[in-house]
């Protein structure tokens, strides 16, 4: 079970990109950009980017409505991760496995889609058992 779950409000950087692995699993990769807000003098903070993936069902889905632009909603489980680049300089990112997408818009340009934008759910097999409106004592 999962004890720590991230839930991010952004914008996508980039479209999802979709892989098949070696081992026939389906990831979806795309990016997404946190708004920081203002500091005190009232300059735009940088954004916190985030490197999202998407496995099985939700990366297919993903690989289908995420595009770059438009306003993701994205839970799942964040891994800092320090590397050396192509350039020799340290880096880091933060990486983001999804269980969970929801749009918040849709892409620019991107208008003519008729119906609403799903949030689409990962099913790890938890569920929130049902409970009873009677059992409530208000």
């Amino acid at each position: 079970m999962v004890s720590e779950i991230t839930i991010i409000l952004g914008n996508v950087g980039r479209d999802a990109e979709v892989r098949q692995m070696g081992s026939g699993d389906v990831v979806a990769n795309f990016s997404v950009a946190v708004s920081r807000g203002r500091d005190q003098q009232g300059n735009e903070r940088p954004a916190k980017w985030y490197n999202v993936s998407a496995w099985g069902k939700l990366a297919e889905v993903c690989g289908q409505y995420v595009r770059k632009g438009m306003k993701v909603q994205v839970q799942g489980v964040v891994n800092a991760r320090a590397y050396t680049n192509e350039q020799n300089k340290a880096v880091a990112s933060l990486d983001l496995v999804a269980n969970r997408v929801e749009f918040a818009s849709r892409a620019p340009g991107d208008e003519g889609r008729q119906g609403g934008d799903p949030g689409i759910d990962y099913d790890d097999g938890y569920s929130t058992p049902a409970r009873d409106m009677d059992d409530i004592p208000f």
